[in-house]
């Protein structure tokens, strides 16, 4: 396991039980993000999920591989964390559904002989060690015709809000080809988990140089206000202090991928 790899690991285990308890994540609809739309409007799975195989990277507790686990979908989902992942099987258990829950480096996943159908990744590319080393092992893991649907970070998100006129706000970036990163630590813990920045271009060059096209390219607005607690599938009370200013710009970009 990776230096990253294994910070992320301890970051994640001592966050995990804050992190389920104060975040209302669906187990029955797929989420791209906090304060966005689900699956039903987005649209972006494959129609039709019954015996497809499905991976999972970054998953936390695996609540999106058991929406697809409950629609038919033969679903693996990796997490660094092992109390992420060990929540996720207690979750699984309550809904019914198996998940084949695996704690591990998501940049050193096994790959499958006939490959996935769909590799999902909600804002997990952001802590990876080496992303455009992670999308071609991606573009390798797919099956032919198979789908990778990717959320990342997007660059605007690491903009600083600052008052630029009387009474309005924007988003001060001081180099959008060098962002920053995201340091985040508990309590003064000594070990960091670091979610990295990167330009629009840069993610997609990741991923069209390691042979797979871009389908679909989204830069969702959060649902108004007073839709976010009965329709949003991921959402907290602290995310929807930033509701106003995630109106004005993209937390999340969204890639669907396909594999010719």
């Amino acid at each position: 396991m990776s230096d990253t790899a294994d910070n992320n690991r301890k970051y994640w285990d001592l966050l995990a039980p804050h992190y389920q308890e104060q975040t209302e994540i669906s187990l029955d609809e797929f989420h791209y993000g906090p304060l966005l739309a689900g699956d039903k409007e987005l649209g972006l799975l494959p129609e039709s999920l019954g015996g497809l195989r499905c991976l999972e990277l970054g998953c936390g507790a695996g609540q999106n591989s058991i929406v697809l686990a409950k629609r038919g979908a033969r679903c693996r989902a990796i997490d660094v964390s092992e109390q992420q992942v060990a929540i996720g099987r207690e979750f699984a258990a309550a809904e019914g559904v198996e998940v084949d829950f695996r704690a591990g480096d998501m940049e050193a996943f096994e790959v499958e002989d006939k490959g996935y159908d769909l590799i999902h990744s909600t804002y997990a590319l952001p802590f990876a060690a080496e992303p455009a080393a992670l999308a071609k092992r991606i573009a390798d893991a797919l099956a032919p015709g198979g789908t990778a649907l990717i959320t990342t970070a997007h660059p605007l998100y690491a903009g600083e809000w600052l008052e630029v006129d009387i009474g309005e706000q924007g988003v001060l970036i001081e180099d959008y080809h060098d962002v920053f990163n995201d340091i985040r630590t508990i309590n003064d813990f000594e070990t960091n988990s670091v979610a990295k920045f990167h330009p629009i271009h840069e993610v997609a060059g990741w991923f069209t140089d390691a042979g797979l096209m871009i389908d679909r390219l989204l830069e969702p607005r959060p649902l108004p206000f007073d839709r976010v607690r009965s329709e949003a599938p991921y959402w907290s009370e602290d995310w929807l202090d930033q509701h106003a200013e995630l109106t004005r710009i993209p937390i999340v970009l969204i890639l669907r991928l396909k594999k010719r």
